[in-house]
Protein backbone atom coordinates (compact mmCIF):
# COMPACT_ATOMS: atom_id res chain seq x y z
CA UNK A 1 0.00 0.00 0.00
CA UNK A 2 1.04 3.38 -0.97
CA UNK A 3 0.91 6.60 0.73
CA UNK A 4 1.15 10.32 -0.16
CA UNK A 5 3.24 13.32 0.93
CA UNK A 6 4.21 16.89 0.45
CA UNK A 7 8.14 17.04 -0.14
CA UNK A 8 10.22 19.70 0.85
CA UNK A 9 13.44 20.71 1.13
CA UNK A 10 15.50 21.59 4.16
CA UNK A 11 18.59 22.57 3.29
CA UNK A 12 19.69 19.88 0.68
CA UNK A 13 17.90 17.61 2.66
CA UNK A 14 14.21 16.31 0.93
CA UNK A 15 11.81 15.76 3.94
CA UNK A 16 8.07 14.14 3.50
CA UNK A 17 5.07 15.26 5.37
CA UNK A 18 1.75 13.11 5.17
CA UNK A 19 -0.31 14.82 3.10
CA UNK A 20 -3.83 13.58 5.04
CA UNK A 21 -2.11 16.16 7.77
CA UNK A 22 -1.05 18.86 5.14
CA UNK A 23 -4.21 21.67 5.29
CA UNK A 24 -2.69 24.27 3.26
CA UNK A 25 0.55 25.19 1.69
CA UNK A 26 1.92 28.83 1.44
CA UNK A 27 4.47 31.49 0.52
CA UNK A 28 5.96 32.75 3.71
CA UNK A 29 4.48 35.43 4.98
CA UNK A 30 5.44 37.89 8.06
CA UNK A 31 5.14 36.18 11.21
CA UNK A 32 5.02 37.79 14.15
CA UNK A 33 8.35 36.80 16.71
CA UNK A 34 7.05 34.97 20.23
CA UNK A 35 10.66 36.79 21.80
CA UNK A 36 9.36 34.40 25.04
CA UNK A 37 9.72 31.13 23.26
CA UNK A 38 12.63 29.49 22.17
CA UNK A 39 13.60 28.01 18.53
CA UNK A 40 12.46 26.12 16.74
CA UNK A 41 9.41 28.53 17.49
CA UNK A 42 9.72 31.20 14.88
CA UNK A 43 6.93 33.25 15.80
CA UNK A 44 3.06 33.07 15.04
CA UNK A 45 0.52 33.78 11.96
CA UNK A 46 -2.98 34.22 11.71
CA UNK A 47 -4.77 31.70 10.00
CA UNK A 48 -8.33 31.71 9.28
CA UNK A 49 -8.77 34.41 12.23
CA UNK A 50 -6.72 32.07 14.79
CA UNK A 51 -2.73 32.67 15.47
CA UNK A 52 -0.84 29.46 14.97
CA UNK A 53 2.65 29.12 15.63
CA UNK A 54 5.36 28.97 13.10
CA UNK A 55 7.70 26.19 13.83
CA UNK A 56 11.17 26.19 12.23
CA UNK A 57 11.48 22.86 10.94
CA UNK A 58 15.65 22.95 9.98
CA UNK A 59 15.65 24.61 14.13
CA UNK A 60 13.82 21.08 15.19
CA UNK A 61 16.04 18.97 13.54
CA UNK A 62 19.08 20.52 14.62
CA UNK A 63 20.17 22.36 11.48
CA UNK A 64 21.21 25.84 11.36
CA UNK A 65 17.55 27.63 10.80
CA UNK A 66 18.42 31.15 8.88
CA UNK A 67 18.50 34.24 10.66
CA UNK A 68 15.41 35.80 9.02
CA UNK A 69 12.42 34.59 6.32
CA UNK A 70 13.73 34.60 2.90
CA UNK A 71 11.04 35.30 -0.06
CA UNK A 72 11.65 31.88 -1.14
CA UNK A 73 10.58 29.67 1.76
CA UNK A 74 7.15 27.85 2.40
CA UNK A 75 4.76 27.68 5.13
CA UNK A 76 3.07 23.92 5.06
CA UNK A 77 0.29 24.25 7.71
CA UNK A 78 -0.13 20.83 9.17
CA UNK A 79 -3.45 19.33 11.37
CA UNK A 80 -1.59 17.88 14.51
CA UNK A 81 -3.61 15.47 17.26
CA UNK A 82 -4.12 18.63 19.29
CA UNK A 83 -3.32 21.59 16.71
CA UNK A 84 -2.55 23.43 13.69
CA UNK A 85 1.07 24.58 13.40
CA UNK A 86 3.20 25.92 10.14
CA UNK A 87 6.03 24.46 9.31
CA UNK A 88 8.91 27.10 7.75
CA UNK A 89 10.58 25.00 5.02
CA UNK A 90 13.15 25.79 2.85
CA UNK A 91 10.76 25.09 -0.37
CA UNK A 92 8.19 22.81 -1.37
CA UNK A 93 9.24 20.58 -4.63
CA UNK A 94 6.22 18.06 -5.15
CA UNK A 95 3.66 15.93 -4.13
CA UNK A 96 5.02 11.85 -3.48
CA UNK A 97 3.87 8.39 -3.39
CA UNK A 98 5.84 6.17 -1.02
CA UNK A 99 5.75 2.79 0.36
CA UNK A 100 3.99 3.07 3.74
CA UNK A 101 6.68 0.84 5.65
CA UNK A 102 9.56 3.19 5.52
CA UNK A 103 12.99 2.48 6.74
CA UNK A 104 13.09 3.26 10.84
CA UNK A 105 15.18 5.54 12.00
CA UNK A 106 17.35 5.31 15.47
CA UNK A 107 15.48 6.50 18.30
CA UNK A 108 16.25 10.08 18.52
CA UNK A 109 14.80 13.43 19.67
CA UNK A 110 14.37 14.62 16.42
CA UNK A 111 10.62 14.32 14.95
CA UNK A 112 11.88 11.46 12.32
CA UNK A 113 9.75 8.98 11.34
CA UNK A 114 11.28 6.76 8.89
CA UNK A 115 13.64 6.77 5.61
CA UNK A 116 12.25 6.29 2.45
CA UNK A 117 14.46 5.58 -0.55
CA UNK A 118 14.09 6.90 -4.15
CA UNK A 119 15.17 7.90 -7.86
CA UNK A 120 16.97 10.40 -6.33
CA UNK A 121 17.94 9.75 -3.01
CA UNK A 122 16.55 8.90 -0.03
CA UNK A 123 13.83 11.55 1.66
CA UNK A 124 12.96 11.92 5.58
CA UNK A 125 9.69 11.41 6.82
CA UNK A 126 8.85 14.00 9.54
CA UNK A 127 7.25 12.61 12.66
CA UNK A 128 3.92 15.36 12.76
CA UNK A 129 3.54 14.50 16.21
CA UNK A 130 7.11 14.66 17.75
CA UNK A 131 7.43 18.55 16.67
CA UNK A 132 6.55 19.62 20.02
CA UNK A 133 7.17 18.49 23.21
CA UNK A 134 4.91 18.48 25.75
CA UNK A 135 6.90 21.81 27.52
CA UNK A 136 7.04 23.42 23.95
CA UNK A 137 3.21 22.80 23.54
CA UNK A 138 2.51 24.71 26.76
CA UNK A 139 4.61 27.31 26.36
CA UNK A 140 2.94 27.50 22.45
CA UNK A 141 -0.17 27.53 24.42
CA UNK A 142 -0.09 29.97 26.92
CA UNK A 143 1.41 32.56 24.49
CA UNK A 144 -1.19 32.03 21.77
CA UNK A 145 -3.81 32.64 24.20
CA UNK A 146 -2.22 35.27 26.06
CA UNK A 147 -1.94 36.98 21.94
CA UNK A 148 -5.91 35.65 20.97
CA UNK A 149 -7.46 37.81 24.12
CA UNK A 150 -5.07 40.52 23.20
CA UNK A 151 -7.84 43.73 23.42
CA UNK A 152 -8.14 45.00 19.78
CA UNK A 153 -6.88 48.54 18.95
CA UNK A 154 -9.57 49.65 16.13
CA UNK A 155 -9.30 53.08 14.47
CA UNK A 156 -12.00 55.68 14.38
CA UNK A 157 -13.33 57.36 11.62
CA UNK A 158 -12.65 61.41 11.66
Amino acid sequence: MDAHAVACLVGSQRYLLPLTRVVEIAPTVHFTPIPTLPAPIRGYIQFRGLPIAVVDLAARIGLEAPACERLDDHLIIVALSDRIVALRVDRVTELVEYEVAPEPLEQSARPLAGIVPGRDGCSVIVDLEALLDLEQRRSVDQALDEIAHRPQHHRTSA
